[in-house]
């Protein structure tokens, strides 16, 4: 058998392709991972409330949260990302807010939000590396 007969050199073109297909995808993943996570970590906590909403704003209804910020600025937020429902006014929160923009805050970390792209893009690489290695060791390095 010659050429794409040889069902080793048609696996061995196969993984070959998937090592490089995975190998550049996963770097990629992997540099917006970290890009994304660098971008991100800019974050600073507060020890935050939960209070009820005072009527004096229109759009606040329901659980508030509020908190001091890096300025000892009382900052409150009626729609926080993260609030599931399950606050009570009296609880007490961490609560994560951006020092550019602390008027919003979060109850969960920003992390959670390229933790699995930098996972997957680790992956992906690493399936792309052991595809050049079964490459390799069928034969066409």
């Amino acid at each position: 058998m010659t050429g794409m007969d040889d069902p080793l050199l048609v696996a061995a073109l196969v993984t070959e392709v998937l090592g490089w297909v995975g190998g550049a995808i996963g770097v990629l993943l992997l540099l917006a991972g970290v890009l994304l996570g660098g971008a991100l970590s800019r974050w600073a906590t507060a020890d935050g409330v939960v209070i009820e909403a005072d009527g004096h704003d229109a759009e606040a209804h329901g659980p508030m949260l509020r908190w001091l910020d890096e300025d000892g600025e009382i900052r409150d937020d009626h729609d926080p990302h993260g609030a599931h429902g399950s606050l009570e006014p009296g609880d007490a929160v961490t609560v994560h807010y951006r020092p550019a923009r602390p008027e919003r805050g979060r109850l969960e970390h920003p992390r959670v939000l390229w933790r699995p792209m930098r996972r997957l893009g680790i992956v992906v690489l690493l399936f792309g590396v052991l595809s050049s290695i079964v490459s390799f060791a069928l034969g066409l390095g």
